[in-house]
C-alpha cells in the first residue's frame, strides 16, 4: 500500500469521501496534502487520543522517543508512557531571549527521571539541529526513533529540517499549524536512523482545537514574543485577547508577565462588571515563581502570592 509523503495515510482513488483520496496514484500525495501545500487550503479530519494511543502502543518500550512540545503549549500528559524519552523543546526563535535555555533545561531534567536529556530547538532557524542529531545517535539503541507530543508542536517541521540537513531529498512531510495534519505513522530514513513522524496528541484543553483559521494565525507566534509584564496590587482583572478574563487578588504589590503571540492584546478591565461570567471558570491560588500554562494561548508567569479565577470560552 502506497502511503502520502505528506501525512502517512494510506492513498487512494476510488472513494471520493474518505481519507487518502488523489487524483494521481504516482504523485504520493493525498489531495488533502495538495491542496494544503499548494493553495493553503486546509480541510478538518476528526482524529481522537484512541488512534494516536494505537500507535503509541506499538513502540517498542526500548525505542528512544522524541517528546515534542513548544513552550507555549506544553503539555507532556503521556511522558510517563515512555522508558526512554529525549525531551525537545521547539520554537524557541519565538521565546523571549531572557528565557535562558540552560535553566529550562535544569528544571525538566529534575522533574522527570525518564528524561534522557533535554533539547531546546528551532527547526526554522535551525537553532541547534546540529545538537539534536548528535544527542539522538548518542541515545539511539538501533531500533526505529519516534516523534511523539501535541498536534501543532513542531513535530513535522523539525523532520523537514533534517531532511533538509542530512538527505538528498526533495520529499518532505507536510506542515501546518491546524491540528491534526498528520493521520498516520511516516517513516524517513536517515543515514543512522529510521525517523518515525506520528499523528499529534490532541489535547483537549487546548484552544487550537476550537478557533477558526483567522483566530489560529492570531494566536500562533511568528516573531520572538514580546513579554507583557503587569505591576498590580489589591484586585483587579485583565483580558488576554478575546480568549480569557482572569481576576486577580493579592495582599501586596506584586506583579505577573504574560507570554503569548505579539497579536493578542493584554489590557486591564473592570474588576466589577465581569463579562465573562457566563464562562466556565477555574480558580487557583499561586506562589512566587510559579506558572499557569493556557494551551495553544501561552502561560502567565506569576511573581507574589496571588488568588486568581480565569474564565475562559466554553471548550
Amino acid at each position: 500500500m502506497s502511503k502520502c509523503s505528506g501525512c502517512g495515510v494510506v492513498l487512494q482513488d476510488e472513494n471520493q469521501e474518505m481519507l487518502g483520496v488523489t487524483r494521481n496514484m504516482e504523485r504520493g500525495l493525498c489531495e488533502r496534502c495538495f491542496r494544503l501545500r499548494h493553495y493553503g487550503e486546509y480541510k478538518s479530519v476528526s482524529l481522537d487520543n484512541v488512534d494516536y494511543e494505537k500507535i503509541i502502543k506499538r513502540i517498542h518500550p526500548d525505542s528512544l522517543v522524541l517528546y515534542v512540545t513548544d513552550i507555549l503549549s506544553l503539555d507532556l500528559s503521556f511522558l510517563d508512557t515512555f522508558s526512554k524519552v529525549l525531551l525537545v523543546i521547539t520554537k524557541r526563535d519565538i521565546m523571549p531571549k531572557s528565557l535562558v535555555d540552560a535553566k529550562i533545561r535544569s528544571y525538566f531534567l529534575k522533574k522527570y527521571d525518564n528524561l534522557v536529556d533535554v533539547c531546546i530547538v528551532s527547526s526554522l532557524r535551525n537553532y541547534q539541529m546540529d545538537l539534536l542529531y548528535k544527542e539522538i545517535l548518542t541515545y539511539f539503541d538501533g531500533k526505529k526513533v519516534y516523534l511523539v507530543g501535541d498536534t501543532n508542536s513542531g513535530k513535522s517541521t523539525l523532520i523537514n529540517q533534517f531532511i533538509h540537513n542530512y538527505l538528498e531529498s526533495d520529499t518532505l512531510v507536510t506542515t501546518s499549524m491546524y491540528p491534526s495534519t498528520t493521520l498516520n505513522e511516516v517513516e524517513i530514513d536517515f543515514p543512522d536512523f529510521t525517523l518515525v513522524d506520528t499523528p499529534g496528541l490532541l489535547h483537549k484543553g487546548s484552544l487550537m482545537n476550537i478557533l477558526d483559521s483567522a483566530e489560529l494565525k492570531r494566536v500562533s507566534p511568528k516573531k520572538e514574543i514580546r513579554p507583557k509584564s503587569c505591576q498590580v496590587e489589591g484586585h483587579g482583572s485583565i483580558l488576554i485577547g478575546s480568549y480569557v478574563r482572569m481576576d486577580y487578588e493579592v495582599k501586596e504589590k506584586s506583579s505577573f508577565i504574560v507570554y503569548v503571540s505579539n497579536e493578542v492584546d493584554v489590557r486591564f478591565c473592570n474588576y466589577e462588571k465581569n463579562t465573562s461570567k457566563d464562562y466556565p471558570t477555574y480558580c487557583y491560588s499561586v506562589c512566587l515563581g510559579e506558572d499557569i500554562v493556557i494551551p495553544g494561548l501561552g502561560f502567565i508567569k506569576f511573581r507574589g502570592e496571588f488568588k486568581i479565577t480565569l474564565h475562559l470560552i466554553s471548550g
